[in-house]
């Protein structure tokens, strides 16, 4: 972590399940979960690894296809009163494949993101279930403590605007004060999370294509500390703004 932050911080704490061999069962690494926003989503990021018997002669981008297709994640209470399944969004640049020597050879890793809404203040539990698990395995989940909303942010959002020019849009945000270039601000659109470059200590920006779903979200990662809730670009002027202090 940055040296000179403010007390900010707060405890993420995660307990996982038992530790496994490798096998059809994945696995659930590097869990962190956010305050809810306005609208009571958090941000989740985790690692997911998976090993498979037939997946060789894929690209990487059908292994991880195969990968989503197999893996259902759930955000539950830990009493399974309450179970929300999420489809994740891959963070790109974050996919790993390797071939084992082993009866499930094809390994396959990579970083999420999910937003789980109604869980701040409360433990939730991410679990992730295969369709290729063998019966009696323990299950795989991680029970993960959700911070409330009234936690504090290194960094607030002032504005998050999208323009379009020569066919191509580019998504802008301004953060409220310089950070430390150690952050990691996240375009989320489209089924995957994008890293948006940093133009100046307040400025991060992303061009690209226009995407099949205009429903554009923006994270920002400080690392172990914190992880903002879910935001959406800023309305045109007279509309209701949706970006409140975290």
């Amino acid at each position: 972590m940055p040296r000179n932050f403010p007390l900010w911080t707060f405890a993420l704490l995660a307990v996982s399940a038992c530790a496994h061999p490798p096998g059809p069962r994945p696995a659930l690494t590097d869990v962190r979960v956010g305050p809810p926003g306005p609208t009571g989503a958090s941000t989740l990021r985790a690692r997911v690894r998976a090993d498979f018997q037939e997946a060789g002669g894929m690209t990487t981008g059908k292994k991880v296809e195969h990968l989503l297709h197999a893996i259902t994640f759930t955000a539950e209470t830990p009493d399974g009163a309450r179970s929300d399944r999420h489809l994740p969004l891959v963070m790109v640049g974050s996919v790993e494949t390797i071939r084992l020597d082993a009866d499930y050879p094809d390994r396959v890793a990579m970083d999420i993101l999910l937003f789980p809404q109604g869980f701040g203040g409360d433990t939730l539990r991410l679990r992730a279930s295969s369709v290729f698990e063998i019966e009696g395995q323990e299950p795989s989940y991680v029970d993960v403590s959700v911070p409330n909303a009234d936690s504090a942010a290194p960094a607030k959002v002032d504005r998050i605007l999208i323009e379009s020019e020569g066919g191509r849009e580019t998504i802008e945000v301004r953060l409220d004060r310089d950070i430390p270039a150690a952050f990691e601000l996240w375009h989320c659109v489209d089924g995957r999370a994008h890293r948006m470059k940093r133009r100046s200590p307040r400025v991060y920006v992303r061009r690209f294509d226009p995407p099949e779903d205009s429903d554009h979200r923006v994270v920002v990662d400080a690392g172990v500390g914190w992880l903002s809730a879910p935001m959406e670009p800023t309305k045109p002027d007279g509309a209701e703004d949706p970006l409140e202090e975290l």
